[in-house]
């Protein structure tokens, strides 16, 4: 049921991106959205996990080499020397292979491709663009009693905002990056 409902709540937010996305067609003549200079179509967001030349950007290699060395560091530590994997269950290797997947496109096309450029554009703030869709990032992760204040979605929502922001509001370095964080964690 997990990933059913995950798919439905990414189906939303895709197609929240779609539209989005075709209104900023319509209006960059009327001089909004002028820095969203190129379109990304649901197929790039769909195979930008798979986009391995982003592991040639230090942008890219510095977050996950990180991400996987704080693990190796600290998830022994915090859930003890081994995990147990024996708790879960067959049916759920499904589900903890298709989340990465589905959680990094869509997440990123909501928070990074919609939330994101409608704050810069309502503030024209950088700063502030990054500062809403990384809280709205972090808010939408309450609820998990292992981890009941999401700072590290936040912290992690900060960055997918400056890589996106830095890839000229491009969101497939940030999906990828995303998908195998989630992958390493």
């Amino acid at each position: 049921p997990n990933i059913a409902i995950n798919l439905y709540l990414g189906a939303g937010h895709l197609s929240a991106y779609q539209s989005f996305r075709t209104a900023v067609s319509s209006r960059r003549p009327h001089g909004e959205f002028k820095f969203l200079t190129r379109d990304e179509s649901l197929v790039d967001l769909l195979v930008a996990p798979f986009r391995f030349d982003f592991l040639l950007r230090p942008t890219t290699l510095a977050i996950l080499i990180g991400q996987a060395a704080f693990n190796f560091v600290f998830f022994p530590a915090l859930y003890g020397a081994t995990a147990n994997w024996s708790s879960v269950r067959k049916n759920d290797w499904k589900e903890l292979a298709a989340l990465p997947y589905v959680a990094s496109i869509t997440e990123e096309a909501f928070h990074r491709g919609v939330v994101m450029p409608i704050t810069m554009e309502l503030t024209g703030s950088k700063i502030a663009s990054i500062a809403v869709s990384s809280l709205t990032f972090g808010l939408v992760h309450l609820g998990n009693p292992e981890n009941p204040v999401p700072w590290q979605q936040t912290i992690a929502g900060v960055y997918f905002g400056l890589v996106t922001q830095k890839r000229d509001w491009t969101l497939a370095e940030s999906i990828f990056i995303h998908a195998w964080s989630d992958v390493i964690i």
